[in-house]
C-alpha cells in the first residue's frame, strides 16, 4: 500500500514518515493495520526491515517528483500560476521518545543520518533536516546538543500527549508555510468550495461547466481551474481517463482501494479472496462490489489502471467459459501480494 500512495497524491505534498525510537533499523517489525470502516486487520510481521521500508517509501515519493510537475498546457494563466511550482518534501518523525534516553535518541538520529548520507533523497532536497528548517519541539534544546544537525522530529507518546500533538500540528503548519502560495482569480474560490463540499463524491464535467458559468467562467477557464485543483492542490481528481467525470472527495479513492486490498466491508465472489491473495488476480465483478453504492465501478477501474494498481490480463487468459462478462474480465493486482522472505524465496 505504501508504494502506491504517492501515485494517488498528485502534485506537491508534505510527507511525514514515522519511525519508532528504539527499533532496530535492520530488523523486521510488527505491522498493525485497520481497514475501511475501522475494521481491524490481523497483525503480521513485515518482510522488510525498518531501513528497507523507509528507503522504499522515499524511493516511491522521489519517483513522483517529476511526474507531479509534468502536464503543461499552453495557457498564460496556468503558466503564471505554476512558474514557482514547489517540490514535495519529506520529514522523519520519531515516536515513543518516552521509551528511550536522550543519548539513545541522539544515537538513533545519527544512525538514521548515516543511512541516508549521500543518497539522492538528501542530495535532491527531498528529505529535510528539522534543525535546518528551525522546527524544534518544546524540549529539544534540553535533549540535543546545540550544534547537532538533527534529522528526526521527536514526539512523546505517553507524557503530555495533547501538547505533543499540538506541537506536531505547529510543525506541519510551519512546513506548509514554506510552500509558495500562488494567487488565483477570486471566482475560483467559490468554484473550489462547490467542488469540495458537494454532497456527491463526484460530479460530471457538464455540471462543473454550469457551475463555472454562474461564476462567469467559460469552458476554457473552468478546465484550467480543474487542472490546477487536481495537480496543484490535490483536492479533486480530474483525469482524461475518467472521461467527463470529476472526483470531489479524494478520500473515496483511498477508501475504495484499501477496501479492495484488505477485503473489508465487501463480499467477494466464492474463492475470490484466496485467489486475490495468492496470485493477485481479481475480476471486474468484484471491483464493482467495492464501490457500487457510492462510485461508478467503471470509473474506479479507469482510475486503478491509471495509477497502475491493476493491469488487465490478456483476453487469452480470460476464458470465454464465463457466462458473466464482468466475471470474465480479470485483472492483475500485485500490491495485494505479500513479499517473500529470503527463506521463503529459496524454498519456494
Amino acid at each position: 500500500m505504501m508504494d502506491m500512495l504517492p501515485a494517488l497524491i498528485i502534485g506537491p505534498a508534505l510527507y511525514l514518515l514515522f519511525c519508532r525510537y528504539g527499533d532496530n533499523l535492520d530488523k523486521t517489525y510488527k505491522v498493525s493495520l485497520r481497514g475501511a470502516d475501522n475494521c481491524k486487520i490481523p497483525d503480521r510481521m513485515s518482510h522488510c526491515t525498518v531501513r528497507q521500508n523507509l528507503t522504499s517509501a522515499l524511493s516511491s515519493i522521489f519517483s513522483m517528483q517529476s511526474y507531479s510537475t509534468v502536464q503543461t498546457r499552453d495557457d498564460s494563466l496556468l503558466k503564471n500560476l505554476t512558474q514557482n511550482y514547489p517540490k514535495s518534501v519529506a520529514y522523519i518523525v520519531g515516536s515513543h521518545k518516552d521509551k528511550v534516553s536522550s543519548q539513545e535518541m541522539i544515537d538513533f538520529d545519527k544512525k538514521m543520518q548515516q543511512n541516508l548520507k549521500d543518497t539522492i533523497f538528501v542530495d535532491k532536497e527531498l528529505v529535510h533536516f528539522v534543525s535546518d528548517d528551525g522546527f524544534e519541539s518544546n524540549d529539544s534544546k534540553d535533549e540535543f546538543p546545540e550544534d547537532m544537525k538533527r534529522l528526526i522530529y521527536p514526539i512523546d507518546n505517553y507524557n503530555g500527549t495533547e501538547e505533543e500533538i499540538e506541537g506536531l500540528q505547529n510543525f506541519i503548519q510551519k512546513a506548509l508555510d514554506k510552500f509558495p502560495r500562488p494567487e488565483i482569480p477570486a471566482r475560483w474560490l467559490p468554484f473550489s468550495l462547490f467542488l469540495r463540499f458537494n454532497k456527491k463524491k463526484y460530479v460530471d464535467l457538464n455540471t462543473c461547466y454550469q457551475s463555472g458559468k454562474h461564476l462567469r467562467m467559460n469552458k476554457e477557464e473552468t478546465d484550467v481551474a480543474l487542472w490546477f485543483f487536481h495537480h496543484y492542490t490535490g483536492i479533486i481528481y480530474y483525469l482524461p481517463e475518467l472521461k467527463d467525470f470529476v472526483i470531489t472527495d479524494t478520500q473515496l479513492v483511498f477508501d475504495s482501494i484499501s477496501r479492495l486490498i484488505f477485503e473489508t466491508g465487501i463480499d467477494l465472489s466464492p474463492n475470490a479472496g484466496e485467489k486475490l491473495r495468492k496470485v493477485g488476480q481479481i475480476s471486474f465483478a468484484d471491483i464493482k462490489k467495492v464501490c457500487a453504492d457510492v462510485f461508478p465501478p467503471e470509473k474506479l477501474e479507469s482510475l486503478l489502471r491509471h495509477v497502475h494498481v491493476i493491469a488487465p490480463l490478456r483476453k487469452s487468459l480470460t476464458e470465454e467459459k464465463f457466462v458473466d462478462r464482468d466475471a470474465a474480465q480479470l485483472y492483475f493486482m500485485p500490491c495485494v501480494l505479500q513479499n517473500l522472505s529470503e527463506e521463503e524465496f529459496i524454498f519456494m
